[in-house]
């Protein structure tokens, strides 16, 4: 599988541990920029773990299941098909927008505007995806019901409640730009180089 840095440092922090074996992160914080990966790599990372690891629930949130719909699970379909991968699902339901794995593993789209998802739903990894509308105390209520990690992907433009997550020493924060992603198509690369400011 051809993937970026990227993927690589959030795997590795995934399966970091400390001295006792136990996992050294739960929260996985990662601002960056416009095209630096972060959201496929995300969904390499799901793809992955769902494949690497029995009855796992990965679950990934928006401020509403929409939304959620639109964007994260638009972008997972034509991933997985670009990289050959869809036919290795053992199911996609369409209705409740899950991905089946043949290791009872499923990548499931969610939205924080049913409430009694938020309050009702256990998993063992959390994503959430661009969460500017969505409250600290509804991460609360999600992180409660999350056993293994928890990823945050952000673009780093504003002050987020994840800013003092940050300081939390179960939480690495990796920075992403769109230097760090080998796969960025040579017309956005120009277009986001001619935002730079000239030295």
């Amino acid at each position: 599988m051809q993937a970026t840095i990227v993927f690589q440092q959030i795997w590795d922090a995934i399966h970091a541990t400390n001295d006792d074996g136990t996992r050294k992160y739960k929260y996985i914080r990662l601002p960056g920029s416009s095209r630096s990966s972060k959201t496929f790599s995300c969904i390499d990372v799901y793809d992955l773990y769902a494949k690497s690891n029995l009855n796992k629930r990965l679950t990934v949130w928006r401020d509403t299941k929409t939304d959620c719909k639109k964007t994260v699970l638009n972008d997972t379909l034509k991933h997985l098909k670009q990289t050959d991968r869809y036919k290795y699902l053992k199911s996609f339901n369409k209705t409740e927008s899950i991905l089946h794995y043949h290791t009872d593993s499923t990548f499931e789209i969610h939205g924080t505007d049913d409430e009694d998802t938020v309050h009702g739903l256990t998993q063992d990894a959390a994503w959430l995806n661009e969460p500017y509308n969505i409250s600290r105390e509804v991460f609360d209520q999600i992180d409660q019901r999350t056993s293994d990690f928890m990823l945050i992907d952000l673009n780093p433009k504003m002050g987020h409640w994840s800013d003092d997550l940050a300081k939390d020493s179960r939480c690495i924060t990796i920075h992403s730009t769109f230097l760090d992603n080998p796969f960025c198509p040579d017309e956005q690369r120009r277009k986001i180089l001619s935002y730079q400011p000239a030295k």
